[in-house]
């Protein structure tokens, strides 16, 4: 089975890239995207004809698939790579099914399904429904796959497709995340990828290896999807594809490295100061670049007959293993081959296997039309023993950058670089390429989450929201700590990449900070409770002025006087509003004015007890403090607060 063509985003061979820089990424939220397709695969990547095969990302449909994650989650990504016509869609649509089984299991039992998963090759429009018989066994009922009737290549799946052509290009991403409960109980969104298959007559070196090489930097398990066996053509070819990781890697090491010793000559030489230092050196040097890689060996044909006909997965499962290690494990004398598998070794955190047996002779066949009861069983089993295993929730793992995991705003950033790399046309970028693009992402994602804290911070002390006013000493004090707060925050987070990014960086969250105080000193100006006093300063006197004049009128004009009795009259109705106006003023003004005479009162105290305590000889001195207890400990932990972001 292979890659075939795939419903493609509306407009998306003209959509282009554009580069991101740190400065498009702490806006307040991503701009709507533009409608597209639910439920289908839609192509992100597209890639031009010769002779450039250029890269684009259509980021306007990358962007409308990671909106649909829940912001607050990681993002998992599991991709399919390898030579076409090898059964990639064909194994992705069987993950499709598996996943949206996991959501659906806690809905309806399993028996009576409804997938849309009818075939092109189907004549029958309606959807397939499929009745558990009573004769089947017990312990079989729990099988998702025996709810699955067709798995087609309609729209709504990852297209393939009997044949020997090849139809799908570039890289394609289902339009759906699909949530997934790890077994420490937080919840990751899963994304599947497809890729166009590789070395067929119309792929060159340069644009396998970019394919590979994107599908790589972009994916947390990454699946290689070979036939019969693992040859050493396979593990030459990924060692290969995974050259750049680790020169990226010891470009890395070496920077980070170099900044961490300027660091060590600036502090004070105490072994408190250094050690850290020397751990995190430490955790640099064991970065790898990649996280799994996991040879998917199809048709393979060497399981004991009786493992397989029993389906004694343990035994099946063990074989695996062992087949593994006899493929890595470095032939004694021959040194280009030992270097193939530890320049593997060394790119991947984790390197597994998995065999599946033939699927049987009718999927081979053109007019196969997806029924699975043509499938082997065999190979069911042993395929959902794999689904089990790829989405594990005690192993699988959110994509991760630097040891960090990516949530869909930072892992939208990351993409985005590592697809402008590739802008220019299919070749293999450098290593110091990759460096910039991932040091570029981790900047400006460092960047984001700095200037959210700080806000968070000015918003709890002198936000839209804060009823307090501060006075100028105690607002400078706070502002300073939250300043000297989000710096050291920056850089804690933003500890890769070349010194220039990384201060570029540093200016924009300070600009940021200057233009935040001016906003938050004006907020907080509007809170004075003696700022209004000079606007009431006409109604007191009109008030005043109005009551010695009615005072005035009723003593000097006689009480027959109807003239005077209605100046009276009128006087008195001016001052009673005008001291109504006033009682309103005063009640909207009543806290502040309460913290005003409050910190009156404690300075007159203060200044009592220090004039008493001189008297007596004791020396006693009142500390002022500018910072409320309260701030001063939200400060103290805002610069040790995880680094989610």
């Amino acid at each position: 089975m292979s890659s075939s063509p795939q419903t493609a985003a509306p407009d998306a061979a003209a959509s282009t890239a554009p580069a991101v820089t740190p400065a498009d990424v702490p806006a307040a939220a991503p701009s709507p995207s533009p409608a597209f397709p639910s439920h289908r695969p839609i192509q992100i990547v597209s890639i031009s004809g010769p002779p450039t095969f250029k890269f684009t990302l259509d980021e306007a449909a990358f962007r409308s698939i990671l909106d649909k994650c829940d912001q607050n989650h990681k993002v998992s990504v599991v991709s399919v790579v390898g030579a076409f016509r090898t059964g990639k869609s064909f194994l992705l649509t069987w993950f499709r099914h598996y996943l949206e089984s996991l959501n659906k299991s806690e809905e309806a039992p399993v028996g009576t399904t409804e997938l849309n998963c009818v075939s092109e090759a189907s004549d029958d429009d309606a959807p397939v429904l499929v009745e558990e018989s009573d004769a089947v066994p017990e312990k079989e009922k729990h099988l998702w796959f025996r709810s699955v009737s067709r798995v087609g290549s309609d729209e709504t799946s990852f297209r393939w497709r009997g044949g020997s052509e090849r139809e799908t290009t570039g890289i394609w991403m289902y339009s759906e995340p699909y949530p997934v409960t790890l077994s420490s109980g937080e919840t990751i969104s899963v994304l599947l990828v497809d890729t166009q298959g590789m070395f067929d007559h119309e792929t060159t070196m340069d644009l396998t290896a970019a394919i590979f090489g994107l599908s790589t930097l972009i994916s947390s398990h990454q699946v290689y999807n070979v036939e019969k066996r693992v040859q050493e053509d396979h593990l030459q070819q990924l060692a290969l594809f995974s050259e750049y990781g680790r020169l990226a890697l010891d470009i890395e090491r070496k920077e980070s490295c170099r900044r961490l010793d300027v660091g060590d000559s600036d502090s004070d030489g105490t072994d408190d100061k250094k050690k850290p230092k020397k751990k995190k050196r430490a955790s640099i040097l064991k970065t790898k670049p990649f996280q799994r890689i996991e040879f998917l060996v199809r048709d393979w044909q060497n399981f004991d007959e009786d493992d397989l006909d029993d389906l004694d997965i343990p035994a099946l499962t063990s074989s695996m293993s062992s087949y593994l290690e006899s493929v890595l494990m470095e032939p004694a004398g021959q040194s280009d081959l030992a270097d193939t598998r530890r320049q593997i070794e060394a790119c991947f955190v984790e390197t597994k296997c998995f065999l599946l047996p033939h699927p049987g002779i009718a999927v081979t066949k053109k007019k196969f039309d997806g029924t699975v009861a043509n499938i082997d069983p065999s190979f069911l089993a042993l395929l959902d023993e794999y689904c089990q295993r790829v989405f594990d929730p005690s192993s699988l793992e959110p994509k991760m950058i630097n040891g960090r995991a990516l949530n869909p705003a930072s892992f939208t950033n990351y993409v985005t670089c590592y697809a402008k790399m590739f802008e220019d046309g299919a070749r293999f970028p450098s290593a110091k390429t990759v460096l910039a693009a991932t040091a570029e992402a981790n900047v400006a994602n460092a960047v984001y989450a700095s200037i959210e804290r700080y806000n968070s911070e000015m918003d709890t002390f002198a936000g839209p929201s804060v009823s307090h006013f501060a006075a100028a000493g105690e607002f400078e004090a706070f502002h300073e700590a939250c300043r000297d707060a989000t710096l050291e925050f920056y850089a804690a987070t933003a500890d890769f990449g070349p010194p220039d990014t990384i201060k570029a960086g540093r200016e924009r969250v300070e600009t940021h900070i200057e233009t935040g105080k001016e906003m938050y000193e004006g907020l907080n100006a509007s809170r004075d409770p003696l700022k209004g006093l000079g606007a009431i300063a006409l109604p007191v006197t009109v008030a005043v002025v109005s009551y010695f004049l009615r005072f005035t009128t009723d003593v000097t004009c006689s009480s027959w006087s109807e003239t005077c009795s209605l100046a009276s009259e009128k006087l008195s109705h001016i001052y009673t509003v005008v001291i109504i106006f006033l009682l309103i003023i005063a009640s909207t003004k009543f806290h502040l004015m309460k913290q005003h005479f409050g910190r009156f009162m404690d300075i007159a105290l203060a200044m009592s007890g220090a004039n008493a305590g001189s008297s007596q000889g004791t020396g006693t001195g009142i500390e002022m403090k500018a910072v409320p207890p309260k701030k001063a400990g939200n400060l103290r932990g805002f610069a040790s607060k995880q680094k989610d972001d």
